[in-house]
């Protein structure tokens, strides 16, 4: 399991000359039809071939303007794609640049389909096709700019953690630290791991924004109802509940979504509404003034009301960050972190770290008694598992009826390439992610989904409720 951990690098790393091996192989099932060159006239393109190429370019073309999501066609659905009304006009260019003295069909087919990998791959370049501002050839010419450049990043962060792995710490040295800073911010620039960074904010805005964590806490206390007296909470209770922690379970509406952004070269989450960020990374770019610098391994977690510790430092336009309260943020989020630590322990230091920097709800046990005490003491009402009484509302945001009681948790969100369970279709057939799921839980969080990205998987989890004696028996 570890080793496969380990070699997560070479799933986020060189992507694109690895789609077009894929891209290759799954064409030559198709390439006897489209090369169909028999009786063809020569420095002519044949009828067959002209329309699969066509095809295939109106497809590309589809893909790049869907994003990062677009699930590839296959040969029977090729068939079916309309033409795209720049397509043609792209190939009879393509055709007529062709050098002099090449097999025309065999040049064209091949040049086709480097194109069609960079168009698949960028809105841009989807984009300038269609218009008819970009040929074909500018197409390959980035393609060929992109697989020189992944060559590049790939060896400049394969050899940053193979070293991780052989020294078990990370390199000192300034020029090789900020080559790999370069590098990692370059893959932060890539479709498929901004869809990742989409889906974390999306987890933060349907957890604390659309009623996500309240659902959730009536969930809980609804099973913890049924084992502990036998009965579901009344309806009364629910509602009421379901309110209390609506107002309790993350900040106000007013109040931006404090989010942590471990790992992180460049400003990744920048723009999206509600959410006040905070990046660090272990080396970022100098020039950045919004990543401070740090090891999160070696990150001090000070007292919950104390203030972040930044030193100033002339390498780091934000400084280094040496310290943060705990319980200080509302989401921390690890996207491509865990794979690239040299071993397990590790992996489990960066997610413990987490756990004390986010927020602890009560225990359901807790909760009940501050709903059964709320409920009874008003006129009307009910105890909890008894008949439905009149009902209470729930208390104001601010008020100390309503902080007496802890409802506030946090999230953990996990992004990371297909080092295991790349293939599965269900949770049942993930045997190493329900491990993940395990070991995470064990930490004091509970786990709450996993989605399948287009090259990761993604994995979110919030804070258990825990009483005080068993968060400070936490691993730290």
């Amino acid at each position: 399991q570890d080793s496969n951990l380990r070699r997560a690098l070479e799933g986020m790393v060189c992507l694109s000359v690895r789609r077009a091996v894929l891209l290759f192989t799954s064409t030559m099932a198709t390439r006897s039809q489209a090369l169909t060159l028999d009786g063809a006239v020569p420095g002519s393109v044949p009828g067959a071939m002209r329309t699969f190429l066509e095809r295939r370019v109106s497809a590309a073309i589809a893909a790049g303007s869907s994003g990062p999501s677009a699930t590839p066609l296959s040969h029977g659905r090729l068939e079916e794609m309309a033409i795209h009304t720049a397509a043609p006009a792209l190939i009879e260019d393509l055709a007529a640049a062709a050098p002099s003295g090449v097999g025309l069909s065999a040049w064209l087919h091949q040049t086709t389909l480097q194109a069609v990998v960079a168009i698949e791959h960028s809105a841009t370049l989807s984009a300038g096709c269609a218009a008819g501002a970009l040929s074909l050839l500018d197409a390959v010419a980035d393609n060929t700019e992109r697989l020189v450049r992944g060559e590049h990043v790939y060896k400049v962060i394969n050899g940053h953690h193979r070293e991780l792995r052989q020294r078990g710490e990370a390199a000192k040295e300034e020029e090789v630290l900020r080559s790999y800073a370069e590098a990692a911010t370059y893959v932060g620039t890539r479709s498929w791991v901004r869809q990742g960074i989409e889906w974390c904010a999306a987890q933060a805005r349907t957890f604390f924004r659309e009623g996500g964590g309240a659902k959730l806490a009536r969930r809980e206390l609804m099973r913890h109802s049924h084992a502990t007296i036998g009965a579901p909470l009344t309806a009364e209770t629910q509602e009421w509940v379901l309110r209390a922690a609506d107002v309790g379970v993350g900040p106000r509406e007013e109040e931006p979504i404090r989010l942590l952004d471990v790992g992180s070269c460049g400003t990744l989450f920048e723009g999206y509404e509600g959410l006040e960020t905070m990046a660090l990374d272990l080396c970022p770019q100098a020039s950045n003034p919004n990543v401070h610098q740090c090891d999160f391994l070696d990150l001090g977690i000070a007292g919950a009301a104390s203030s972040p510790v930044v030193e100033p430092n002339d390498d780091f336009a934000a400084g280094c960050l040496r310290s943060l309260p705990a319980g200080s943020f509302d989401v921390v989020v690890f996207s491509l972190v865990l794979s690239y630590l040299p071993d397990p322990a590790q992996r489990g230091a960066m997610m413990a770290k987490a756990r004390q920097l986010l927020p602890t709800p009560h225990t359901c046990e807790r909760q009940l008694e501050a709903a059964r005490a709320h409920l009874t003491a008003k006129p009307g009402g009910a105890p909890v598992g008894g008949a439905a009484g009149g009902g209470a509302a729930a208390p104001e945001a601010g008020t100390s009826e309503a902080n007496e009681m802890r409802w506030r948790r946090g999230l953990l969100l996990v992004v990371d390439t297909f080092s295991v369970d790349r293939s599965v279709r269900t949770w049942q057939e993930a045997p190493y992610l329900q491990e993940w799921m395990a070991a995470v839980e064990s930490l004091g969080f509970v786990f709450l989904r996993h989605t399948t990205l287009a090259r990761s998987h993604a994995l979110a989890f919030t804070t258990a409720p825990l009483e005080q004696a068993e968060l400070d028996a936490l691993p730290s």
